[in-house]
């Protein structure tokens, strides 16, 4: 079939379509090279008449694009370092007007935004065809490319693509591989000639061999791929396409399971008439951990689900979305949580209906058994369905104070919300709202307003109208609080009082939410009453009925979780108003309970030994506003309790421009410094968590600490031993972080004062990443004492290569050593220095510390700086060596080579010299994973 009668194929649909787009695409084998021949016929929409706008979104893939930054902004690094084979452009591009005219060409075209000027037709439609050659990027940067392995084709974004415009004004949209891009609906015609040896599977109607078209389009996807990596199940007249192999007994019962599920979403869309197309990309990014059945080692496969439930909720949300995608056109950039709300909602919905009773932990309660007993059992978490992954995902970032408001523009959204925000917090809010009305009438406005839809925009503007107008309550707060609210709500049952005729329930509104909650009155699990209400004041009451009650409850809908649950419940028996219950290691916060979670707690140090004991703590999965910690120990080295105490209470502030959270501690520690010898410690402090911009990797906190410190004295004391038997200590510090994937950084800038010394210090750490395994970082610390009285100890100088610690906030596994492989340990704090060069100082500080890096794991670094000591002249001094880092900044050796001391490998006991740093905390590395991930 020529491509001029190819071409007449939508000669009907010209008039019918807004946006008419035909392209004849030629893949050759081994070849990342792809011929386009496209034709276009638009309408005119922008307010300047005579100028043409297209996106060529191919040329996203450069390594200083917006979106490789973007990608660097969530820790992805590969586009940045990709190779230059590994990149994306258009070449040859040649541009005709329908007279055959060429209005321009570019040899190599390397923006994403295209404008030239056309003269419209008289029917004011441009008609232009461009002739150019797609450079495609290599599959690993987005999931769409070309894979050489496989020689396989993954194309979506690639063509240049119509302009969309917004009030009259052409939109300039990025790729950024968010699935953000707004397009007008649009008529395309496809053509392909596969000169590959992989066959060619879209979600565009097959017209005739090679030849394809898609009605109402924003975007298709196209692949060229082996059999072998491809799934094709008929369900009616409806084929679903998985770019995965499935195994032939799973893709026997998957059919079934498919039949299910499109069932129940023809409840709400128009049939497709066309193939539903599953990638690997949306199957990745929908993806639900603990479903699939897991490998262990011996054991061989065990199944946490029975394979048809198994396959229904691991289907359902790729389902879900590719049906919603094809069926709803929004914009994605401003109204986004339109459609990817009603994806949580429906699955939810499908949940409700199907798998309402199926537990979250699967089979293991069941098959986990210890002499008959089954332990899981006695956890919270294993009374928790399925269904209940949603709120309690939700609850977990809502706890993490990075929440935004649900009408934020979807390229606004932190990476974590463009899930957590766009679609499961909007689904919640959906089901909440539905909860509200009566039954089933949310459903049926839903379906109506797609129907009314099919061929448009979805509007925030058109669904907001749809909803007040055809409601049968008032739904104003939804729009009016509910999707511009950021941080939750918190109600709480403030008190109970049982009147002559009524109950009184008072209920404190923290954040004045004007919406409505629903109170539940009941008694042993059986719901009496129930009623909605609504009031935007901070404390208001209602009166209940007089009813044999023990039990009222703040439900707010069955999935909308609150900031705060446990205040939720008020019990009419006293002693049951809270139970404390006692579990080996963490679970969910329910409100029923006050829950006391017992960790396992294993330490060593050189006076201690080896330390046993146990960690109670109220910790559950979710963070809480009041924390604590509880930490005895059995020292076997001196036969006595050791160990520590911390209590934390956050406040966090949702709605303050200065402060996003202010932390009240405080805490005590017990342990030995030396042989035989005790310290004691108090601190308590306050911590100001500065508010950050939510798409900034960089964090800023203002600490004020108050430290009382005291140190048991040997048999026969010295003067200055007995003057550091106790100390205070006040700190003032500024904290900066930056966990950018590039240039990392980190500084404080800290004031100590004493009722012995008044110091000050800063020290700022800068890391590049040269390439993929290497990095260079420069460390600089400055510090000076402005008291300092105490000429015959060390104890409070800064140290140039060894720090004292009397603090004892360090992880140092022999504090007081001075010779031996415990003297050796190495912390990155002060000077900085590797080599043992003994330097302390009473007065002035400054050093640089350098590491470059040679191979992966191994660094060379080295370090400077001068000092000077009270009434004597200053110093210079330097080393150099080489750094192992097995686990960077955990597990890593020093080798010291050239410094003051001289060429060190060939002095005596050269193994003496060797620094090794050792940090194995799990909690610092939770920390570190958090920080870096959750940019938190």
């Amino acid at each position: 079939m020529s491509f001029v009668v190819f071409l007449c194929v939508g000669e009907q649909q010209l008039m019918a379509q807004t946006d008419s787009v035909f392209v004849k695409l030629t893949f050759q084998a081994n070849s990342d090279l792809v011929k386009v021949e496209q034709s276009f016929d638009l309408p005119v929409r922008g307010n300047e008449v005579g100028k043409v706008y297209l996106y060529a979104w191919v040329n996203a893939y450069r390594r200083k694009s917006v979106m490789s930054r973007v990608k660097l902004d969530g820790g992805d690094e590969k586009l940045y370092f990709a190779n230059n084979k590994n990149l994306g452009e258009i070449r040859d591009l040649e541009i005709f007007n329908d007279q055959g005219k060429e209005i321009d060409s570019f040899r190599r075209f390397r923006s994403e935004i295209l404008d030239f000027k056309l003269s419209p037709n008289k029917e004011k439609r441009y008609k232009f065809k461009a002739n150019y050659v797609i450079k495609l990027p290599a599959d690993g940067f987005t999931g769409y490319g070309y894979n050489k392995k496989n020689n396989s084709y993954i194309f979506k974004y690639f063509l240049l693509h119509p302009g969309f415009y917004e009030g009259g004004e052409f939109r300039r949209q990025n790729f950024k591989d968010l699935e953000s891009l707004s397009s007008n609906n649009t008529y395309y015609g496809v053509q392909i000639e596969n000169h590959t040896k992989s066959d060619v599977y879209t979600d565009l109607k097959a017209v005739s061999d090679g030849v394809y078209k898609g009605d109402d389009r924003s975007f298709f996807e196209l692949t060229l791929l082996n059999p072998n990596q491809i799934t094709e199940i008929e369900v009616g007249d409806q084929k679903v396409i998985f770019q995965e192999k499935i195994p032939a007994e799973d893709s026997a019962l998957l059919k079934g399971v498919l039949a299910k599920q499109i069932k129940f979403l023809s409840n709400y869309f128009p049939p497709l008439n066309e193939p539903l197309f599953i990638s690997s990309k949306l199957l990745r990014k929908t993806n639900q951990n603990f479903i699939d059945d897991v490998k262990i080692p011996l054991f061989g496969k065990y199944k946490i689900y029975e394979d048809t439930i198994r396959l229904d909720l691991k289907s359902l949300s790729p389902i879900v979305s590719a049906y919603c995608d094809r069926s709803i056109s929004v914009d994605r950039r401003g109204d986004h949580w339109v459609s990817n709300g009603l994806k949580t909602y429906l699955s939810l919905q499908y949940l409700k209906k199907y798998h309402k009773d199926t537990p979250i932990t699967g089979k293991i309660p069941d098959d986990l058994s210890l002499l008959k007993l089954h332990p899981l059992y006695w956890f919270e978490s294993s009374k928790f369905k399925f269904i209940d992954r949603y709120p309690l995902y939700h609850r977990y970032f809502m706890k993490q104070n990075i929440d935004q408001p649900i009408d934020t523009p979807y390229d606004q959204l932190r990476a974590v919300n463009q899930k957590q925000v766009s679609s499961i917090k909007t689904g919640l809010a959906y089901d909440y709202l539905a909860e509200y009305l009566p039954a089933g009438e949310f459903d049926v406005l839903v379906k109506e307003m797609i129907r009314n839809k099919k061929s448009e925009l979805l509007t925030k503007e058109y669904f907001e109208e749809y909803l007040k107008a055809h409601a049968s309550k008032d739904v104003s707060w939804f729009f009016d609080e509910m999707i511009k609210e950021s941080g939750g709500f918190d109600m709480a049952i403030s008190s109970v009082k049982d009147g002559k005729d009524s109950v009184q329930v008072v209920i404190k509104n923290k954040n004045r939410f004007g919406g409505p909650t629903q109170v539940v009155m009941s008694k042993d699990s059986i719901d009496l009453y129930e009623i909605w209400v609504k009031s935007n004041k901070k404390k208001f009451d209602i009166n209940l009925p007089k009813w044999d009650y023990n039990k009222i409850t703040l439900k707010h809908g069955d999935y909308f979780p609150e900031t705060e649950v446990s205040n939720n419940v008020y019990r009419k028996e006293k002693w049951k108003k809270t139970k404390l219950k006692l579990s080996p290691i963490g679970d969910i916060q329910v409100p029923e309970f006050q829950q006391i979670f017992v960790w396992p707690n294993i330490s060593w140090n050189n006076y201690d030994k080896l330390q046993l004991g146990a960690r109670f703590t109220n910790e559950t999965v979710f963070p809480q506003d009041f924390e604590m910690k509880v930490s005895p120990m059995y020292s076997f080295g001196s036969g006595k309790i050791v160990g520590s105490t911390n209590f934390l209470y956050k406040y966090l502030l949702y709605r303050s421009n200065v402060f996003r959270e202010i932390d009240f501690f405080a805490g005590t520690g017990l342990g030995h410094f030396k042989q035989g010898l005790e310290y004691y410690k108090y601190r308590g402090g306050v911590n100001f968590k500065f508010k950050k911009d939510v798409l900034s990797t960089r964090d800023y906190n203002f600490k004020i600490t108050f430290e009382d410190i005291q140190r048991q004295l040997p048999a026969n004391p010295t003067l200055v031993e007995q003057d550091l038997q106790r100390y205070q200590l006040l700190n003032t510090e500024l904290i900066y972080r930056n966990y950018h994937t590039i240039t990392e950084s980190r500084g404080r800038v800290n004031f100590q004062y004493s009722n012995k010394f008044s110091k000050f210090y800063a020290e700022f750490y800068h890391r590049w990443k040269l390439d993929k395994n290497r990095r260079m970082g420069v460390r600089v610390f400055s510090g000076v004492f402005f008291n300092h009285d105490f000429l015959a100890t060390t104890f409070y100088d800064y140290g140039l290569d060894r720090i004292t610690d009397y603090t004892y906030s360090y992880n140092l596994l022999g504090h007081s050593e001075n010779k031996g492989i415990l003297s050796q340990q190495f912390v990155l704090a002060e000077g900085g220095f590797k080599s043992l060069l003994g330097v302390k100082s009473n007065k002035f500080m400054f050093t640089l510390n350098v590491e470059y890096p040679v191979v992966k794991m191994i660094d060379l670094y080295a370090d400077i700086g001068t000092y000077q000591n009270k009434n004597k002249r200053g110093h210079l001094v330097y080393d150099t060596g080489i750094r192992l880092g097995l686990i960077p900044d955990f597990v890593e050796f020093y080798f010291p080579i050239q410094s003051s001391l001289g060429f060190e490998p060939t002095m005596p006991r050269y193994y003496q010299h060797i620094r090794f740093l050792l940090n194995i905390n799990l909690g610092r590395i939770r920390s570190y994973w958090r920080e870096r991930n959750l940019q938190l």
